[in-house]
C-alpha cells in the first residue's frame, strides 16, 4: 500500500492563500479531514478559528448568498461617542450604541430629544406617579384609577362606585362592593365575630392546631375495623367531624349514622367532669339520629369479644 504524503506547499497554497476550509480541501482531493489537520499540525501551520473563516466567507460575494454591498465588512464605531467598535447589525438596525452607551439615560443618551421622559407625571385623579408614556400617549391615569367607575370594563350601572357599610349594629365600617355582592355584608372584624359564634367551627379551628393522632389502643381498634369492614369506618378524633360540639372517635362513612367511641380507663371513670361530658355526648349523638357503640380500654384484652360486639352493632 502506497504511503500517503501531502506536501507543505500544497497546504499553504490551498489553506492559507486560497482561504479554503479543511472540509472543502478534503472533499476536493479525496482526503479525510483528520488527515488534513494532522499534516497542518505536522508542518506547524496555524489553524484558523471558525470566526476568521466566517469573516472571509461573509466578505466573499461568491461564498455569501446574502452579500449586498459590503456593508457588513466595514468597521462601525459606537454612536454614543465612546469609540468602541460595534457590529454592523447593531450600527445599522439597533441604534448604533454599545451596551454601555445604550443603557445611558437623560441627555447622555443618543436617543435624547427634548427631555420629555425625564419629567415627573402624576395621575390626574389620585395624584400617584405614573410613567411618561402613560401620561403623554395613554389615559393619564394610574392602574387603579383606570379600573374605577365608567372606565372599568365591568361597569354596568354604577353599583360598584357606591359606598357600602357593615350591617352590624354599632359598626359603621365601610366594606367593598365585592363583599356586599357575595352576601357577607360585614366588615372583617364583625365577620370574625360572627364565625366564632359557631361552636363547631371553633372546635375545628382548635383541633387543626392540635394535630391529634390516634393513640395505640385507637390504632388497634382502627385496624380491626379496617379488617372487618374495609373503608366503612374512619378515624375522626382529630377534629375532622364535629357533631353538636363533640368530636367522635370513629364514624361510619358509608351512609349509616353509626359512631364508635373509645373510652380510656383512667379519665373516663375517675374525672366527674369527663363522666358528665360523656353522658351529654351520647345524648347529643342520639338527638342527631346516630347510634353509638362505646368500647372500653379493658375490653381490648379480649379482642374476639370486641369483634363480635362490633359485628352485631354494624348489622343492626
Amino acid at each position: 500500500m502506497k504511503k500517503l504524503n501531502i506536501a507543505k506547499k500544497f497546504l499553504i497554497q490551498e489553506y492559507i492563500t486560497n482561504h479554503k476550509p479543511v472540509n472543502k480541501i478534503a472533499k476536493e482531493f479525496g482526503y479525510g479531514e483528520t488527515t488534513i489537520f494532522r499534516y497542518l499540525n505536522k508542518y506547524k501551520i496555524k489553524i484558523r478559528p471558525i470566526s476568521e473563516y466566517t469573516k472571509v466567507r461573509m466578505s466573499n460575494p461568491k461564498m455569501n448568498p446574502s452579500y449586498i454591498d459590503g456593508r457588513t465588512n466595514k468597521k462601525y464605531l459606537c454612536k454614543g461617542g465612546c469609540g468602541k467598535e460595534v457590529s454592523a447589525d447593531t450600527y445599522l438596525y439597533n441604534g448604533g450604541c454599545c451596551k454601555k452607551c445604550g443603557a445611558l439615560r437623560g441627555e447622555k443618551s443618543p436617543h435624547f430629544i427634548d427631555g420629555r421622559s425625564l419629567k415627573e407625571y402624576k395621575c390626574s385623579q389620585c395624584g400617584k406617579e405614573i410613567n411618561w408614556q402613560t401620561a403623554l400617549y395613554g389615559s393619564g391615569l394610574c392602574v387603579s384609577c383606570v379600573r374605577k367607575g365608567e372606565r372599568s370594563n365591568r361597569y354596568i350601572d354604577g353599583r360598584s362606585s357606591k359606598k357600602y357599610y357593615c350591617i352590624e349594629k354599632g359598626c359603621s365600617n365601610e366594606i367593598s362592593y365585592g363583599n356586599w355582592r357575595r352576601g357577607k355584608k360585614r366588615c372583617a372584624a364583625c365577620a370574625v365575630k360572627e364565625l366564632w359564634k359557631d361552636k363547631d367551627r371553633q372546635l375545628k379551628f382548635l383541633f387543626s392546631y392540635l394535630k391529634l393522632k390516634p393513640n395505640k389502643p385507637e390504632t388497634l381498634l382502627g385496624n380491626m375495623l379496617n379488617v372487618l369492614f374495609p373503608k366503612e369506618y374512619k378515624f375522626v378524633g382529630d377534629g375532622k367531624v364535629i357533631l353538636g360540639g363533640f368530636c367522635p372517635d370513629f364514624i361510619n362513612c358509608n351512609g349509616s349514622k353509626k359512631i364508635i367511641e373509645f373510652n380510656g380507663q383512667f379519665w373516663h371513670t375517675k374525672d366527674q367532669y369527663v363522666i358528665d361530658k360523656d353522658k351529654r355526648k351520647l345524648a347529643m349523638y342520639k338527638s342527631l339520629g346516630y347510634k353509638t357503640l362505646v368500647i372500653w380500654e379493658h375490653e381490648l384484652s379480649n379482642l374476639e369479644k370486641v369483634k363480635n360486639r362490633i359485628i352485631q352493632f354494624n348489622n343492626k
